[in-house]
């Protein structure tokens, strides 16, 4: 067991590091208040609780985008076992300690496996973790993609075991182990770059092996490594087929809607939605210096670091002197302390904040380059800088767009920034490296030229940076249109304080850590206190920067609630009893308040369907912007405030009298606006029953919403998307149904009577199961349901028997119906789901029985 006595005090160590960064969880049981957290809980909250309520999983929801798939929302798969070994990895820490204990200890393991001291790989543990944008992602609520990366360096020390060990059972299987756990975390794009990483692992490692005149043990270690990783995303195969099969249906396939000269409209994202976050050039250099570019965007030069008044600011003192109101506002809306690669107009919202690697590590690396000798230096130097031009994106726009364009899946994800992930990774990994070669005793005097010259290139640059910033930076974005010099001079002058405070800030650090390993060359200090030295220069210098973008005001109450219903909320949860569709115009394609309790025409999700987004872009948002351009919204606000305003009786029978002629006199009015409006086919057909203008206000009523489901008299068969998309402009959804001829085989004679009546049951209503009761069918029929078509799982059954349906009106489904029908139902059923927890059931009672195996083989 004394073997084991280091290990505990690391794990010791980077619990109770996690514990004092994030110490409000503890000490004070308040919450991480994130933003996408929040957007999730609003997005689930119809798929929650249906697993609460009947211990079931709701694979469909229709509180977003009129309804669409959950399986990247919230299903969970009981047939993965392997989630019972991530949470004992977590050590049941609450969440976020547990995210960056995962960080800490995955980072640590891979340097124990390249043979690493643990009080060396404790210290490399903490550089990596403290990565910035890792801290940041977990402050804006990317919980599975900072769950995803605390398995990479896992990943990359079973493949590297592989590789240089005989014992290439025991690393298999852990790579299968841990494939398998960062595909639980369910997020894919990490999981590509950690496949690109391994890419220039295996080219590197085929070279060496090629040198060395093995190729035959090279093949024979990645064959293993491939089943391993079957292996690993097998016990994943329930979400990963059902991610497979509903990827092509996404906003992220293939549209069938062409331009004028005949192509898709859509193939895969577009570039500019692929590229819209991306990194300035000049902006890799926050690697080095935290406020290179002035920080967060969003904040100004009038505040500090923690978001107070900063006194000593310029520009503030410039602005104090402005006396018209009108110009002093929109001088301040100027007060960007940001000054990087950042053009809304152009959709260029560069990375959102700085991505600093940490001075010393950066240090380290630039002298790992120097005096790392072994194989490892080439695949991470190559996959950092691969990862540098990627994030760059639009800056880099020929080198985005031929990985666009030719590497396979690269077109399916967005913000390329998150790609820095392999840099901030491979800069960490060889400046470790770099310290333990230089911590050995041999070759001193090399060792010494190279640590001046490691130091005159990072201290140099920070220096220069520091003393004469404005020599290389005009601290003006291009974007900036700014007429008033004096402004101008102010806003420079503050900007360049920015850079120079973290410029010194970071040679400060270089020079110390410099300091510590001279006199280690000379004799004057142990290794074991150039450790402990560096160690805590790292922890001190990158925990003040990461505490800028995460710190204990992001913390909140349990009790306090993201969703307060509002006025608008009440009064429809109040009369909507038939669960009738809400459009709330402010922004309803890019939040899930409104999905937290109704079924909802918009939401938030970066995977809604393609057909549906298509809907969005050449109806749902013209629609929404003519209702806010041409409906008195502003007048129907007023009356309805003032029937609230009217004044309380208190038994004065003069003014009950009055309020009742008011009262009549606004309800008039109301009447005859809402008589006046005219709401289009397509919020008709989605049972669009009330529209949110004001939170604080009740909602706007459409008396024509279709409701649930209905007969229809007619068909209007078109040739191909582009036809079915403009009939939608021109006909009424109450009588006519819009077919493409693709089903017309599915349509049959069929009439209407006005005695027709079909219903869904609310009583039976749940996510996976709709019944529709029917009366007076004495003739067949076209049902139209207002509900999105998707057969990658929906069946449909007539008195218990399975009957075809098809698309009507572009996004909805319909059927015909038979004569004598008493009841129809739709089931979602999807058959991937229930092939993939049978897979993965299996897969992970293998993979389990294999881990038990080896580890009992190393244990004996």
């Amino acid at each position: 067991m004394r073997k084991f006595v280091p290990h505990f005090i690391a794990v010791g160590i980077f619990i109770t590091i996690s514990a004092i960064y994030f110490s409000p969880v503890l000490t004070e049981r308040k919450v991480l208040s994130a933003h996408d957290v929040d957007t999730w809980k609003g997005m689930s909250k119809e798929v929650r609780d249906f697993r609460s309520e009947t211990g079931e999983e709701a694979l469909w929801t229709k509180r977003m985008f009129s309804g669409m798939p959950a399986y990247q929302i919230s299903t969970k798969s009981n047939g993965n076992l392997l989630q019972y070994i991530d949470k004992v990895i977590q050590l049941g820490l609450p969440r976020p300690m547990n995210l960056l204990f995962m960080y800490l200890i995955g980072f640590y393991i891979l340097l124990l496996t390249l043979k690493i001291d643990y009080r060396l790989a404790i210290v490399g543990a903490i550089g990596f973790a403290f990565s910035s944008y890792f801290i940041i992602i977990i402050q804006a609520g990317h919980m599975t993609k900072a769950h995803a990366i605390a398995y990479l360096p896992l990943i990359i020390a079973s493949v590297l075991y592989v590789f240089n060990k005989q014992k290439w059972f025991l690393g298999s299987v852990f790579t299968a182990l841990f494939v398998g756990l960062q595909l639980y975390s369910n997020h894919y794009q990490i999981t590509y770059y950690t496949i690109i990483i391994l890419f220039f692992i295996g080219i590197v490692q085929f070279v060496k092996e090629l040198q060395d005149k093995t190729l035959p043990n090279f093949f024979k270690k990645a064959g293993i490594l491939v089943v391993a990783a079957l292996l690993g995303g097998a016990t994943n195969y329930t979400r990963l087929a059902t991610t497979m099969e509903y990827g092509p249906e996404t906003q992220r396939g293939k549209s069938e809607l062409v331009t004028d000269d005949g192509k898709a409209k859509n193939d895969g994202l577009d570039a500019s939605y692929i590229l819209r976050y991306s990194y300035g050039k000049a902006e890799t250099m926050t690697f080095l210096i935290p406020n290179f570019n002035g920080g967060i965007i969003g904040r100004s030069v009038l505040q500090d670091e923690e978001g107070k008044t900063n006194k000593d600011s310029k520009t503030l003192k410039f602005l104090s002197k402005v006396r018209d109101p009108n110009k002093q506002n929109q001088l301040q809306q100027k007060t960007l302390a940001y000054w990087g690669d950042y053009d809304p107009a152009k959709n260029k919202i560069g990375p959102g904040s700085p991505t600093y690697v940490g001075a010393i590590i950066c240090f380290l690396f630039v002298l790992g380059l120097l005096i790392v000798k072994t194989h490892y230096k080439y695949w991470i130097l190559l996959s950092t800088i691969l990862s540098i031009f990627l994030g760059w994106g639009y800056n880099f726009y020929g080198f985005s767009e031929f990985f666009i364009d030719f590497f396979p899946g690269y077109n399916k994800f967005r913000a390329v920034t998150m790609v820095m992930i392999i840099a901030e990774f491979g800069i960490a990994l060889l400046a470790i490296l770099a310290l333990n070669k230089f911590l050995k005793k041999e070759e001193k005097k090399k060792k010494e030229q190279k640590l001046k010259l490691a130091f005159y290139i990072t201290g140099g640059v920070t220096l220069i940076f520091a003393l004469f910033p404005s020599i290389f930076v005009d601290f003006i974005s291009d974007t900036e249109l700014l007429n008033n010099s004096k402004f101008i001079d102010a806003l420079v002058s503050d900007r360049e304080t920015i850079m120079k405070s973290d410029a010194l800030r970071s040679f400060i650090f270089i020079l110390l850590s410099a300091s510590m390993l001279w006199m280690f060359i000379k004799g004057k200090i142990k290794k074991q206190y150039v450790v402990l030295a560096i160690g805590f220069l790292i922890l001190t210098d990158m925990w003040s920067v990461d505490k800028r973008y995460l710190n204990e005001t992001h913390f909140v109450r349990k009790s306090r609630s993201s969703f307060v219903k509002t006025e608008a909320d009440n009064s429809i949860l109040s009369h909507n009893k038939d669960h009738s569709r809400v459009f709330n115009l402010n922004n309803p394609f890019n939040e899930s308040a409104t999905s937290y309790y109704h079924n909802s025409i918009g939401g938030y999700h970066a995977a809604k369907l393609l057909r549906y987004q298509e809907l969005i872009d050449n109806q749902l948002s013209p629609e929404r912007q003519r209702i806010i351009n041409n409906y008195p919204i502003q007048r129907y606000n007023q009356l309805q405030t003032a029937l609230k305003k009217l004044p309380d009786p208190n038994g004065d029978v003069k003014i009950e009298q009055e309020n009742v002629i008011r009262k009549n006199q606004i309800n008039s009015e109301i009447n005859k606006i809402q008589d006046s409006w005219n709401f289009s086919n397509v919020l008709n057909m989605l049972n669009t029953k009330y529209i949110i203008y004001n939170p604080k206000a009740g909602p706007i009523i459409n008396q024509d919403a279709l409701g649930n489901a209905w007969f229809v008299s007619e068909i209007k068969m078109v040739e191909n998307a582009n036809q079915e998309m403009e009939s939608l402009n021109i006909f009424n959804p109450a009588t006519t149904a819009i077919v493409d001829k693709r089903f017309l085989n599915k349509i049959i004679g069929f009439s209407k009577n006005k005695s027709d009546s079909i219903w869904l049951d609310q009583s039976s209503y749940n996510p996976n199961h709709l019944t529709y009761i029917l009366k007076n069918t004495i003739s067949d029929k076209l049902a139209v349901f207002s509900e999105i078509y998707y057969d990658k799982g929906w069946n449909a059954y007539i008195d218990g028997r399975l009957v075809p349906h098809f698309r009507a009106n572009y996004v909805l489904r319909a059927m015909m119906v038979p004569a004598g029908t008493a009841k129809i139902e739709f089931k979602f059923e999807p058959s991937s789901f229930h092939t993939g927890e049978t897979v993965a059931y299996a897969s992970s009672i293998i993979l389990l029985l294999l881990l038990v195996f080896v580890s009992y083989k190393e244990f004996k």
